[in-house]
């Protein structure tokens, strides 16, 4: 597979929504990022070269689109083309600063919204009033014509040729592209091979144990048995690398399917990781306080007396792991939700049609193919940690297959937008001589779903079944019968036979965090395994279990604290001078910051005067601007403001204009020389008070530039208060 660069650039406004609803203000938004950033969704732009490349196999032009974009049946083969989302040139390097300055009011993701795009409103007319129609007034938010976005492609080099040529004909995308949007450019540029640094921990000879991180550089979706693609699950299944690693050993090894079968490789579920350690399903021995969020008790241990009376709730699900201080820390995985739309067969209808379903609908004129869906997933910039456990040569092999690369596709729909992961192997560790301890209490805690059989070969969610599956793996003696306290949850399984091209039977199985607690009169020697593997399909992560040993009779166990991961850091200082992106942003913000000063200096004229001036200046002022003369002069000087945009030039031109001998110009002189002053008084130190208002340092602006900003923001303002006082009598000029 080679790398590819398809540069997409904007030769005029562009509008690519998925649908959301960003901001409740807008009808039509367009896709960005958390941070603000906005970008083109791969699945629009898979969407668009496979249209551009269906009309030019329609004009003669032979082209293998089967094989390149994938098949659209429900079962189709996987696209030969990958395509990645198309972000903004030097994304990473802004995104990066962004993150670092979090938590800093200037790069609120709004304000870095508003750098890229900007609001555009429509309305339909009357054709016989030629008046807007009632209600049709549209908001519409756009990127601006400009901008340069590129995309990530992989590919075989033999379709090079022919994606060149879908390229030429790609020239629009997105919303109203008949109406002058979405205009665009596109050149495909192919990458050289860079070298990758290894970040993999060394393989340690022998070792049957192989510890990874998975860090999510684009969303990623587990289906779910309850909701298909609009519902995920919020961990990576074992499945997943199984697969992943089946993939890669089938072209290598001939034996493959008895490689695979040569003892049984065991490929856990990937859970958070948070701080560098892998967390994983809170116990359901755990409760919560009533109105007590950061405390938790432990139904294991006898309760104090005065929590005997207070109202307890089971702990929702969510990821913890217990610190060296003994508090109990716990997270949850982000997940989002992306709307996509499939146009209709009829390409000239560019909304979401009724798919026909009868004779009668098509008679109306709906058409086939439409369809408007959703499709959740684990949000992007997540690490998640798992293990695999075999025999020596499959744990080598595995290793040798994960460390060819460290960029993988996992999980669904992942040729377009989903599923890229980086894997970093963090450890390799050979077998371990399994501790033996003289118990007699002791709880096993299912790390992940776990599927019993019973007796009759049914599945079986009853507890006695469990517990006859523990003892086995425990190798317990049949006359050791001890006493169990299950605190049990039940989940709903299934998967997805790629071969077979069907899904599995979906079945009842014990849920993650499931406990089963044992007690014994007399102590019994335990094997202590590092893990327990316990009913069916353990190699697809099912199964795993933990076993420790208790002392349910110490209390102190009973109560601890909560902390929760990732709380929001504090606002921090950015440093703007290091950016011109930040740069960027820094001037639009400063300059609505100076029109608003300048506003609010002009309503503070009769009580306080402004800013750096007295009441008494206010006043003073505010006598020169109820002059007959005020009103003309205030609006030549807008004009003058419209012809330049230098305030030295501005009070240059007032000297030219009004430095006349006549009684009438000397007046209008002094009105200007008058607002030039308290311009100039107020406006100082103004980049100053920006600073510390939104926490940056290194940030300079033209003094000048920021004068004649504020005039103009200044003029205006008593325009409209000399004409508002006119218009309800409470004095003012003439005009």
């Amino acid at each position: 597979m080679s790398s590819y660069l398809l540069k997409i650039e904007l030769k005029s406004d562009m509008c690519v929504s998925d649908g959301g609803v960003y901001n409740s203000s807008l009808d039509t938004d367009i896709c960005h990022d958390e941070y603000g950033f906005p970008y083109i969704p791969a699945k629009r732009i898979k969407g668009c070269l496979r249209e551009c490349a269906e009309e030019l196999r329609e004009w003669g032009m032979e082209l293998p689109l089967e094989e390149m974009f994938g098949k659209t049946d429900r079962y189709g083969s996987t696209a030969a083309i990958r395509i990645g989302n198309a972000r903004l040139q030097n994304y990473e390097k802004n995104l990066e600063y962004v993150r670092n300055a979090s938590g800093n009011p200037v790069f609120h993701p709004q304000n870095v919204l508003n750098h890229f795009s900007y609001v555009r409103f429509q309305t339909s007319l009357d054709s016989e009033t030629g008046s807007a129609d009632p209600t049709s007034l549209r908001s519409m938010r756009v990127a601006k014509k400009g901008l340069v976005f590129e995309a990530q492609i992989e590919m075989d080099e033999k379709y090079q040729k022919e994606m060149e040529i879908c390229c030429n004909a790609f020239t629009s995308i997105g919303i109203a592209r008949t109406r002058g949007l979405g205009e665009i450019s596109t050149s495909l540029i192919q990458q050289p091979k860079e070298k990758e640094e290894c970040r993999h921990a060394a393989y340690v000879p022998g070792a049957v144990r192989l510890d990874y991180e998975l860090y999510l550089e684009e969303p990623v979706i587990c289906k779910s048995v309850n909701g298909g693609e609009a519902r995920t699950l919020d961990y990576i299944e074992g499945s997943k690398l199984l697969g992943l690693i089946a993939q890669e050993l089938r072209g290598r090894r001939k034996d493959f399917m008895e490689f695979m079968a040569a003892g049984e490789l065991f490929c856990s579920n990937a859970y958070p990781a948070w701080e560098g350690k892998r967390c994983v399903e809170v116990p359901a021995t755990l409760y919560s306080i009533k109105n007590e969020e950061d405390s938790y008790v432990d139904q294991l241990y006898p309760l104090p007396k005065e929590l005997k009376e207070k109202q307890m709730n089971r702990m929702k699900h969510c990821y913890i792991r217990m610190d060296a201080q003994g508090n109990l820390k716990k997270g949850n995985v982000n997940i989002e939700e992306r709307y996509h739309h499939r146009r209709p067969e009829d390409k000239s209808i560019g909304r979401v049609a009724k798919e026909v379903s009868s004779v009668k609908e098509a008679d109306r004129g709906e058409t086939e193919g439409s369809q408007f869906y959703q499709m959740s997933s684990i949000e992007a910039g997540q690490s998640f940690r798992g293990y695999v456990i075999g025999s020596e040569d499959q744990i080598r092999q595995v290793y040798d297959c994960l460390t060819v690369r460290e960029t993988f596709y996992m999980g669904y729909s992942r040729s377009a937008e989903y599923g890229r992961t980086r894997i970093r192997i963090t450890d390799t560790s050979c077998r371990k001589e399994e501790k033996k301890v003289m118990a007699n209490e002791w709880i096993v805690k299912l790390e992940a779903p776990t599927i019993v059989y019973n007796d009759r070969a049914f599945y079986s969610t009853d507890i006695r079944d469990l517990d006859a599956e523990i003892r086995a793996a425990l190798k317990l003696p049949g006359d050791i019968q001890p006493e169990v306290k299950p605190f049990v949850c039940y989940t709903s399984v299934g998967g997805y036979n790629v071969t077979w091209g069907a899904r599995k039977p979906i079945v009842e199985a014990f849920d993650k965090g499931t406990v089963l607690c044992y007690h014994l009169n007399c102590p019994v020697e335990l094997e202590l395994p590092e893990i327990l593997l316990l009913g069916e399909r353990v190699s697809e992560g099912f199964g795993e279990a933990t076993l420790r040993v208790v002392d349910t009779s110490d209390s102190s166990h009973a109560v601890g604290s909560v902390v929760s991961f990732g709380e929001e850091s504090s606002s921090t200082v950015a440093v703007i001078g290091d950016s011109e992106f930040a740069e960027s942003i820094c001037d639009e913000l400063f300059e609505d910051y100076v029109r608003t000063a300048a506003i609010e200096d002009v309503k503070a004229l009769p009580d306080k005067g402004g800013r750096n001036c007295s009441a008494a200046n206010g006043q003073a002022e505010l006598a020169v601007l109820k002059t007959p003369d005020a009103r003309p002069t205030i609006s030549n000087m807008l004009l003058m403001c419209m012809q330049s945009s230098s305030f030295a030039d501005i009070s240059w031109m007032t000297e030219e204009r009004y430095g006349k001998k006549s009684d009438k110009k000397k007046e209008k002189l002094k009105i200007a020389d008058t607002i030039l002053e308290q311009v100039e008084k107020r406006s100082t130190g103004l980049t100053d008070s920006f600073c510390e208002a939104f926490k940056i340092s290194r940030y300079s602006y033209d003094t000048d530039r920021c004068k004649w900003l504020y005039l103009t923001a200044y003029l205006q303002q008593l325009k409209y208060v000399i004409r508002k006082k006119e218009k309800h009598g409470k004095g003012g000029g003439q005009s």
